[in-house]
């Protein structure tokens, strides 16, 4: 029996300045808005009250520049403003010491503790220009979910997918590059280069960008856990299938991904697929994300409805579920998936519905609460992340809503 293509879940564009296909015909798409940056409010960091100044332990110096000072190990960092620098020292137990030492010292201009005293708000809204238009983060309350972890680098996240567009402005820097799993060296590639996980379609730059774009840049959007690692694996294109994803998932787990989004799907399935979802993957303390399905009805997917995949469902900005989103008793929560707007190639941006976009909220959340609590395993992640969601839909367990839609903040309280 002919097994149906592998195909990505992202669906209609609606946003972006660009013509563009995601895995289907070419769409063309507006300007954002209708108005561009233009209608994009800015936010700026406000200061905490002075109750809240907390000390590190450590001096600030102000000297003279090209001031040399004999203060060994202690010099942990410096930088030069005009004709002065500022020297930053490990105090600890010795701050007191310290500041007896070098306040009044010739060439030694100002000594002082270094006081935490400018923290983000609570309230205080990302800068990123689209950062309005992220429903998703602003009925989550970001920023103060930021305030407890935005994610750690070695917090690593694998966007198996098209592959990602590791030049984007809102990605530069977190997306590590890796092969391209559909160059499989057959017979017309032998003597080729294998040409990396450079994405060309867009889908899985749009993914990459929900879980880790940049925040308080200044521009585009931000991401649920913009601290996290980004490794783009490209397992979907010309020559995509079963053994392209599988060996993806695989080059994802062996670099150290902790959590691999599959915002794609198939409709079919073997004993060679299962077997390696369900019982390889299964000894490795990683955590695997899957895309529910656009189907709308109440059967999901393959990878989705395989035992110990995380299955995501989508709501839209009203939290009911969309009308495009695949459901049933094997998916794990909903999280927002339509008018999603996310990094595109070309530095642009795109917003995009589907459960695709839905999944990669929930591989953010996960990337967040392990950066919090790295000795947890995989499967503690995930029963953090149903335990705390909220409850949609008929109370307790509702098929169309599994344990409810993902709720960061209670994911990352104590």
């Amino acid at each position: 029996m002919s097994r149906k293509p592998m195909m990505t879940l992202g669906a209609v564009l609606v946003a972006a300045s660009l013509t563009v296909a995601c895995g289907t015909s070419p769409t063309q798409v507006g300007q954002l808005d209708g108005q561009g940056k233009a209608s994009v409010k800015r936010f700026a960091a406000k200061k905490v009250d002075k109750q809240s100044e907390a000390s590190l332990g450590e001096v600030v110096l102000r000297v003279p520049k090209g001031t040399a000072l004999s203060v060994g190990s202690r010099e942990i960092d410096r930088f030069s403003f005009d004709d002065k620098e500022y020297v930053l020292l490990e105090g600890g137990s010795q701050v007191n010491a310290l500041l007896s030492e070098y306040r009044g010292t010739r060439n030694v201009l100002g000594a002082q503790r270094n006081l935490k005293r400018y923290a983000l708000d609570s309230g205080t809204a990302p800068n990123d220009e689209f950062y309005p238009h992220q429903f998703s983060l602003i009925q989550q309350n970001i920023s103060k979910v930021w305030n407890v972890t935005p994610g750690t680098s070695t917090t690593m996240v694998a966007v198996v997918d098209t592959g990602v567009d590791h030049s984007h402005p809102d990605l530069k820097g977190t997306v590590i590059d890796s092969p391209d799993m559909t160059f499989t060296k057959k017979w017309y590639q032998i003597g080729k280069k294998n040409p990396g996980s450079m994405d060309r379609d867009g889908h899985g730059t749009h993914v990459a960008g929900i879980i880790g774009a940049i925040a308080n840049n200044g521009i585009g959007v931000a991401g649920v856990a913009p601290g996290a690692k980004i490794l783009g694996v490209k397992v979907l294109g010309d020559g995509a299938s079963m053994y392209t994803v599988m060996k993806g998932v695989a080059y994802a787990v062996n670099q150290g991904a902790k959590v691999v989004n599959l915002s794609l799907g198939g409709v079919m399935t073997d004993s060679v697929e299962r077997a390696f979802f369900e019982e390889d993957l299964a000894k490795h303390n990683v955590l695997i994300v899957a895309a529910a399905g656009n189907d709308g009805i109440a059967n999901m997917g393959f990878p989705g409805s395989f035992r110990n995949v995380m299955a995501v469902g989508s709501v839209n900005q009203t939290n009911k579920l969309s009308n495009f989103s695949c459901y049933g008793f094997g998916m794990s929560v909903v999280a927002p998936g339509e008018g999603i707007l996310s990094t595109f190639p070309g530095q642009t941006y795109a917003m995009i519905d589907g459960t695709s976009m839905a999944a990669p909220f929930v591989a953010g959340a996960a990337a967040l609460v392990w950066s919090k609590h790295p000795e947890w395993t995989a499967q503690q992640v995930r029963q953090r992340l149903e335990q705390t969601a909220s409850d949609l839909g008929d109370p307790g367990f509702d098929p169309k809503y599994a344990n409810g839609l993902i709720n960061l903040e209670k994911a990352l309280a104590d």
